[in-house]
């Protein structure tokens, strides 16, 4: 397995084999189809999948409705990742909540500028820093014992370098609560320097708590470097959090927001949330769907390949799946994931007419036009393929990649490289052939696989709770 360093962060979705099941499961519905996934016990159909009994999803709640206004409207601010698969789970959460009423302040990264401004939130973005240096990692070069350190060493420097700015940000304005991502330490120290409300969101699957996030072993290497990175963070910052486990999860806050539903992340860690009222469980593809899928595959149809914006150093596979298109009549756009190194590399060696490089790209956009997604197999990419109905090709580099993409096999809803033996080549060729020859079916799998995934009274229901906890506490102070 490919060791990873930011797998902890966008990636950090499981390392349990059980997670590909329990990930897709979530979307199957057992009505049409049998599970293809290895059924472990009754608890998969009794609780994670389709309702036969009421046609209901089990995670709605039909007693409830809430469709009331809350009297006071906020301005919340919201403190986004570094990176882009940190915040595309919560556009709809921001369209949500101005939705309801309230004023949003979204800071992150320039590349998400389009995205946010989209979603009708007042973009600010971060101070122009060199984001992909501190973004991607060739992960067979770090152990999977060092993640935390690694990961201290890159939020750390963006940290001292962001405060002066953030704090003088901040202080020109008035908000009433905020909400941040648990891979933002700016985000987790204002919290203390505003003296606001505030959530925070952790786009993982992993319990906040500390026992599990110990259980992946990032940490077990330099805990007296982490220990002195966490101390100096509280004397310099009044960070929260009495170590860099505590301070990545925000197991110090009273509620956090996960974007997955409770069950499903319960059966992914094969444990019950230890404090299941900790947590505000939102589980939403985003809105942004294909209006006109791509019915069938032909000449000219898009393909979109991209590795993601964390593992995607292999200049090696680029290259296989370049040199497989550039003979073919299909068009191939591929994201660099703001890797700027691989983007100067792919276009200075490699000149095709139909297909086209870029640094970064708005995937849910490409995905809406797209026949096929080449794809790392991270969570939120498949979550975004089901949504518009685009068959995968997997590649995965780490961690839960590799039992994601087993899921997305096992569901059919494409191939992955791991199917096949032989070279890059090899691979390419043959995965490709697959999704070529059978289409129409794994087109079929997936409109099934989508039709249960998004409960839109489950969704209200949790972004009330949401509204209510920042307008009570806001109350409170």
């Amino acid at each position: 397995m490919v060791k990873s360093l930011l797998i902890f962060t966008l990636l950090s979705l499981s390392i349990m084999t059980t997670s590909a099941c329990s990930i897709l499961h979530e979307l199957e519905d057992d009505k049409t189809t049998s599970n293809p996934c290895p059924k472990a016990s009754s608890w998969d159909h009794e609780n994670l999948a389709y309702s036969n009994a009421n046609e209901e999803s089990v995670f709605h709640n039909s007693k409830a409705n809430h469709t009331q206004e809350n009297p006071k409207k906020m301005k919340i601010v919201i403190i986004g990742s570094l990176f882009m698969g940190h915040i595309t789970p919560t556009i709809d959460m921001t369209k949500s909540l101005i939705s309801r009423g309230h004023e949003i302040t979204y800071y992150a990264p320039i590349q998400s500028e389009k995205l946010l401004q989209a979603s009708g939130a007042k973009f600010i973005p971060y101070p122009n820093l060199e984001i992909s240096r501190h973004s991607t990692v060739d992960g067979t070069k770090v152990k999977i014992t060092q993640i935390g350190l690694q990961l201290m060493h890159i939020l750390g420097s963006f940290t001292d370098f962001i405060m002066p700015w953030f704090k003088e940000m901040l202080d020109k304005e008035s908000f009433d609560a905020i909400i941040f991502s648990s891979f933002t330490i700016w985000g987790n120290t204002v919290t203390n320097y505003l003296k606001k409300p505030f959530l925070c969101f952790e786009p993982s699957i992993f319990p906040a708590e500390t026992e599990f996030r110990l259980q992946t072993h990032f940490f077990d290497d330099g805990k007296e470097e982490q220990a002195k990175f966490a101390e100096k963070l509280h004397d310099e910052y009044n960070s929260n959090g009495k170590n860099l486990v505590e301070m990545l999860s925000c197991s110090y806050a009273e509620k956090i927001l996960m974007f997955s539903p409770q069950k499903f992340l319960e059966k992914t860690v094969s444990s019950k949330f230890p404090n299941p009222n900790k947590y505000i469980f939102l589980h939403s593809i985003s809105s942004q769907t294909s209006k006109n899928p791509i019915p069938e595959l032909k000449e000219n149809s898009l393909i979109y390949f991209s590795l993601g914006t964390l593992l995607n150093e292999r200049l090696d596979i680029f290259g296989s799946i370049i040199e497989f298109f550039c003979s073919t009549k299909y068009k191939l756009i591929i994201s660099s994931g703001g890797n700027e190194n691989l983007y100067q590399e792919i276009t200075s060696k490699y000149h095709c007419d139909n297909i086209e490089v870029k640094l970064f790209t708005s995937q849910l956009e490409v995905l809406q036009e797209a026949a096929i997604f080449i794809s790392h197999s991270g969570l939120n990419s498949v979550r975004e393929a089901v949504s518009n109905t685009v068959p995968m090709i997997t590649i995965p580099q780490g961690a839960d990649q590799f039992v994601i993409a087993r899921s997305v096999t096992e569901l059919g809803l494409g191939v992955s490289f791991e199917d096949y033996e032989g070279s890059l080549d090899d691979k390419i060729k043959l995965a490709f052939n697959e999704i070529e020859s059978n289409f129409t079916k794994y087109k079929e799998n997936l409109k099934r696989v989508q039709k249960t995934h998004f409960d839109g009274q489950v969704y209200e229901d949790s972004m009330l709770e949401v509204e209510n906890y920042l307008l009570n506490i806001t109350h409170k102070l």
